[in-house]
């Protein structure tokens, strides 16, 4: 007859043994206790970084589809003064908060493995694009399949790059700094480098030559403007979602022995 070890260290049983067999026995049932609890444990996916890695990617897209337009804005407030800004700032600027979630959240390394990802996604998108319109299936260029577009996201892809990785540098770099403190104060100063480093990279290539300087400085400076309003009016909600991510998939994640390089 088999009997489970922890049966043998029950009352009945246990004055049988020596101590060192009672101590052996021991010994065996916490091993055997322990794979138990491995075998039905449930494994827990820190699901957050699925969701905020789908909609940092939507609006990559979405932004690279429209970015060669431009949408003029009139101000009657200011004497009638216009703001002209690619219509892709009404969607690009959260890939900065989405950015900074991720960052702040499960470290630089991650962040940096998202932002090549959602590029990546870019090209089928765009292969596909340009497989139905070259079928005649789009109705003639009815998402503006045309040279300026490819200047576009050559443009966008420069700024993404180096606008993203500094916005998540910053982020890790500040978390570290104020020790986890201050996250909205982080979350702005973060997204104003990447705004500032994307802004003045995609407005120059995309534009440079095509409008004039003085259009150009407008362009750049109203991207500008207008992704720090965009941060500063969702920087408290997305604080808010960080520290709920945070809680839920158990990851508050700093960045101390990471190559920023070789990473």
């Amino acid at each position: 007859m088999k009997l489970p070890v922890g049966e043998l260290l029950e009352a009945d049983w246990i004055g049988k043994f020596s101590a060192n067999d009672v101590a052996l026995l021991a010994t065996v049932n916490a091993n055997d206790v322990n794979i138990q609890n491995i075998t039905e444990r449930v494994p827990h996916f820190p699901y957050g970084i699925i969701y905020l890695t789908a909609l940092f990617s939507v609006m990559l897209v979405t932004t690279n589809l429209i970015g060669d337009s431009i949408t003029t804005i009139n101000l009657p407030f200011l004497q009638g003064y216009s703001v002209l800004f690619p219509t892709a700032l009404v969607v690009f600027p959260l890939t900065y908060c989405f950015g900074a979630c991720i960052t702040e959240t499960y470290g630089f390394v991650v962040s940096r493995h998202v932002i090549w990802g959602a590029f990546l996604v870019n090209i089928p998108v765009i292969l596909i694009i340009l497989s139905l319109e070259k079928a005649g299936w789009l109705g003639g260029s009815v998402l503006g399949v045309s040279h300026q577009m490819m200047r576009a996201l050559g443009a966008s892809a420069v700024g993404y790059f180096a606008g993203e990785l500094s916005n998540s540098l910053v982020v890790s770099r500040l978390k570290i700094a104020l020790r986890g403190r201050a996250l909205i104060l982080r979350f702005l100063a973060a997204n104003a480098v990447g705004a500032v480093v994307d802004s003045v990279l995609f407005g120059t290539l995309l534009f440079y030559g095509v409008v004039p300087m003085t259009v150009l400085l407008k362009i750049v400076l109203a991207q500008i403007t207008i992704k720090m309003l965009y941060e500063m009016a969702f920087s408290v909600l997305f604080s808010r979602i960080v520290l709920w991510i945070k809680s839920r998939d158990g990851v508050d994640h700093y960045d101390y022995k990471v190559n920023f390089i070789r990473s």
